[in-house]
C-alpha cells in the first residue's frame, strides 16, 4: 500500500498566512497610517503632561497646519510634501492635504477645552487605540459586516471598542471606559456621510467619547 507523504506540521501555519494574505492582502501604506495615528496619541498624552504642549501650542500647530495644507495644493513643500506622500490618503490630496492630520489634532484640542484633563485623555486613547486598531483589524482580518453599516467591518469594531475601553480605563473609571468606547465607536461606524462632508472620524470619536463620559460623571 502506499503511503500518504507525511504533512509538515510547520508549514501549516505559513501555508494559511500565505492563503489569507492572498485572500486579502496587506495595504502597507494604511497600516503605516494607522500605525502612527496609534502612537500619536500617547506622545502627545506624554507632552502635555511634561507642559511641552498645551491647549495654545495645539491650536498654533492646527492653524499652522491649515496654511500649510491651503499651500500644498499648489506646490510641494519640502519634508511637507514627503510626510504627506507616506501618511496622507490619496483621495484627501486632492482636496484638503493633510486632513486627517488636522482632525486628529483638532479632536485632542477640543477635548482638552471642553473636558477635564482625565477625561480628554482618554477620550485621546479611544481615538489613537480604538479607531485606529478598528480600521486595521477591518482591513486585514474582518469578515462579518457590521449591522449597523454594511460596509464596516464587525471584528474591526469589535477590536476597536476593547481597545479604547481599555486604553482609557488608564485614566478613567474602568465602566466609565467602557461605555466610552462602546459608544465612541458606535458612532464611528455609523459614519453619517453628511458628517464626513464636514468633519471626520477623527474629530467625532474623542467628542463622542468625552461626552458620554462627562454624562456619566455628571449623575455619578
Amino acid at each position: 500500500m502506499k503511503q500518504k507523504p507525511k504533512q509538515n506540521l510547520k508549514q501549516k501555519p505559513c501555508a494559511y498566512i500565505v492563503k489569507k494574505l492572498e485572500e486579502k492582502p496587506i495595504y502597507w501604506f494604511e497600516l503605516k497610517r494607522q500605525s502612527f495615528h496609534i502612537l500619536l496619541g500617547p506622545v502627545l498624552i506624554l507632552l502635555l503632561e511634561a507642559n511641552i504642549l498645551d491647549e495654545f501650542r495645539i491650536l498654533f500647530l492646527v492653524v499652522f497646519g491649515l496654511i500649510l495644507s491651503f499651500i500644498s495644493l499648489y506646490i510641494k513643500i519640502p519634508v511637507v510634501s514627503w510626510f504627506l506622500k507616506h501618511f496622507e490618503r490619496p483621495e484627501d490630496m486632492k482636496w484638503f492635504p493633510g486632513k486627517g492630520k488636522l482632525f486628529y489634532f483638532l479632536g485632542v484640542l477640543m477635548s482638552l477645552v471642553l473636558f477635564d484633563r482625565d477625561i480628554a485623555y482618554a477620550s485621546i486613547i479611544v481615538l489613537a487605540f480604538g479607531d485606529s486598531l478598528s480600521h486595521v483589524i477591518s482591513r486585514h482580518y474582518g469578515e462579518i459586516k457590521h449591522p449597523l453599516n454594511q460596509s464596516r467591518i464587525l471584528e474591526g469594531w469589535l477590536i476597536g471598542v476593547i481597545a479604547g475601553w481599555l486604553g482609557a480605563a488608564f485614566f478613567i473609571p474602568i465602566w466609565y471606559a467602557f461605555w466610552a468606547s462602546l459608544i465612541a465607536m458606535s458612532i464611528e461606524v455609523l459614519e453619517l456621510e453628511s458628517m464626513h462632508k464636514i468633519a471626520d472620524d477623527n474629530l467625532a470619536v474623542p467628542l463622542a467619547a468625552g461626552t458620554i463620559v462627562h454624562i456619566l460623571r455628571y449623575f455619578a
